[in-house]
């Protein structure tokens, strides 16, 4: 945000919600806009009273674009807490798939693990975002298409009873598991989804672009009804 201060982008949120919320009151209630008190004063407006919803809108416009030169950078991509809710969801459909449809892969990998057949008492998946590296070094995720950055790593650890000798002992692997891009996209779709209820993310930096934005077309609309 270069030398501005945080506290600037809070204040830019507040008057555009502000000037945005009382744009939509005065349209909903129907206000008369010739005549308004100013520091207890009434002010009658007598010329060009037909151009106060473009003033308004010009107005709104302004602090819609104030508002986005302000945000952080990066404020519009999934922050921490979205990436957690990301996360779960992901965490979620890996389960599913695993219950649903590898099962049978992942149990009969495990019958023929070192060439031993073996009877599975219990066992236990750990699941966590999958680290892509590319020779030694971490990708950055933007240069990831979105199945990659939505693939996780899968921890299987389990107990079995060798069937010859029948010892105990303890076994485990880990495979990646990738949701394709249709996939990917619809995951990404339920976080966001459900992030808008449970983290602040959206009503930080989104909700604001999207009533600022309808608070000006409904007052150019407004003004271009007037007019016409």
């Amino acid at each position: 945000m270069n030398d501005l201060d945080v506290s600037d982008f809070n204040k830019s949120r507040s008057f555009l919600l502000g000037w945005s919320i009382l744009v939509f009151c005065l349209w909903f209630f129907g206000a008369d806009l010739t005549a308004f008190k100013l520091l207890g004063n009434e002010i009658k407006l007598t010329k060009n009273v037909s151009e106060v919803w473009l003033l308004l809108g010009c107005a709104n416009a302004y602090l819609w674009f104030r508002y986005l030169q302000l945000v952080p950078k990066g404020g519009f991509n999934f922050d921490g807490d979205m990436n957690e809710v990301y996360d779960d969801v992901l965490r979620s459909w890996v389960a599913i798939r695993l219950v649903f449809f590898d099962r049978w892969r992942i149990k009969y990998q495990q019958h023929k693990l070192n060439g031993f057949k073996v009877k599975i008492y219990k066992s236990a998946a750990v699941m966590r975002r999958f680290n892509v590296v590319s020779k030694g070094a971490a990708v950055q995720a933007h240069r990831l298409n979105l199945s990659d950055r939505a693939a996780m790593d899968v921890s299987y650890l389990y107990q079995v009873t060798l069937e010859k000798g029948g010892t105990n002992e303890g076994w485990g692997f880990g495979i990646s598991v990738q949701p394709n891009a249709f996939f990917a996209a619809a995951l990404k779709a339920i976080a966001f989804i459900k992030g808008v209820f449970v983290v602040p993310w959206f009503t930080t930096y989104l909700l604001p672009v999207m009533v600022g934005a309808g608070a000006t077309i409904l007052a150019i609309d407004q003004w271009w009804l007037i007019n016409s």
